[in-house]
C-alpha cells in the first residue's frame, strides 16, 4: 500500500481513504420510514405549532428554568 500510495504522490492516509471511497461509492443508502406512532406526533405538532400553541424556543437552559 506504501507503495502505490507514493506512486500517486498520496500519504498513505489518504490513499486508504480513497480505496474506501472507491469500495462504497456504488451503495445505497438505506431509507427508514417513521413509525405510525412517529407520524401522528408530527402531525400532531403540526397542527399546535400551527395553532399557536407551541412557540419556538431561543435559549433551552431560560425554557427549563422557567418550567
Amino acid at each position: 500500500m506504501k507503495s502505490k500510495a507514493s506512486k500517486f504522490g498520496m500519504p498513505l492516509a489518504g490513499y486508504i481513504k480513497h480505496l474506501i471511497l472507491k469500495d462504497i461509492e456504488d451503495m445505497d443508502y438505506p431509507t427508514y420510514y417513521a413509525s405510525e406512532e412517529t407520524e401522528k406526533a408530527y402531525k400532531k405538532a403540526i397542527i399546535e405549532y400551527d395553532a399557536g400553541k407551541i412557540h419556538k424556543v431561543d435559549d433551552i437552559d431560560t425554557f427549563f428554568d422557567e418550567l
